[in-house]
C-alpha cells in the first residue's frame, strides 16, 4: 500500500509542477536561407576533346604536350609504320589477286565460260533433236510421250544454260565488286601509311 501511495504522490507533484507558467515569447528573425544539395556525378568541360587513333601501332613522338594550343589539321603524335607497311603490303597483295580474279584470264571465270560453252552445245544438239523427233512425231512414226520426254530434255539444257550464263554474269560482278573493294583497302593502307 505504500508504494501505491508514493506513487500517487509522485503523481500529483508531477502534474502539479509541469502546469506551471513556461510560455516563451519569440520574435522573428530575417536571415538568408542556403539550400545545400549533395549529389553524385561527374563534371565535363564545355570544349572537351578526345584524341583517338584511327589505327593501332606504338605511339613514336609527342608533337604536343597538355595546354598547347592546337590547329585543325596539325599532327600531335606520330606511330610507328611497321604495321601500315605491313597492312599496305597485304592490302597490295590482295589488289593485285583480285585483278586477276577479275580479269579476261581468270580461272574462275574461264571455268564458267567453259561450261557454259558445253550446256551451249548441249542445248543445240537437243534443239536438233527436237526438231527431228516433231516431224517423226508428225510423220506417225512415234508416240507422244517420246516428244515430250525430248522436249522436257531441251527444257533443261535451255535452263542449264540460262542459269550458267547468268552465274557467269554474277560471278563477273562479284568480282569486280571484290576488285573495287581491295582497290578501297590498298588505297587506306596507303594513306595510313
Amino acid at each position: 500500500m505504500n508504494v501505491l501511495r508514493i506513487s500517487i504522490l509522485c503523481y500529483g507533484l508531477a502534474l502539479f509542477t509541469s502546469c506551471g507558467d513556461k510560455s516563451q515569447t519569440v520574435y522573428p528573425e530575417r536571415k538568408d536561407i542556403t539550400e545545400v544539395v549533395y549529389a553524385s556525378g561527374n563534371l565535363y568541360p564545355e570544349t572537351e576533346y578526345k584524341v583517338i587513333a584511327n589505327i593501332t601501332g606504338y605511339l613514336t613522338d609527342v608533337m604536343a604536350v597538355e595546354g598547347d594550343s592546337v590547329k585543325v589539321g596539325q599532327a600531335l603524335f606520330a606511330i610507328s609504320e611497321s604495321n601500315r607497311r605491313s597492312e599496305l603490303e597485304t592490302a597490295a597483295f590482295a589488289l593485285r589477286t583480285a585483278m586477276e580474279n577479275a580479269g579476261q584470264n581468270s580461272p574462275v571465270l574461264a571455268q564458267l565460260r567453259e561450261k557454259l560453252s558445253s550446256a551451249n552445245e548441249k542445248q543445240k544438239f537437243d534443239s536438233l533433236t527436237l526438231t527431228r523427233f516433231r516431224k517423226l512425231f508428225d510423220s506417225g512414226a512415234i508416240a507422244r510421250a517420246e516428244l515430250e520426254r525430248i522436249e522436257t530434255v531441251y527444257e533443261a539444257s535451255r535452263g542449264e544454260y540460262q542459269a550458267i550464263g547468268e552465274q557467269l554474269v554474277a560471278q563477273q560482278k562479284s568480282l569486280q565488286l571484290e576488285l573495287a573493294e581491295m582497290q578501297n583497302r590498298f588505297n587506306m593502307a596507303k594513306r595510313n601509311l
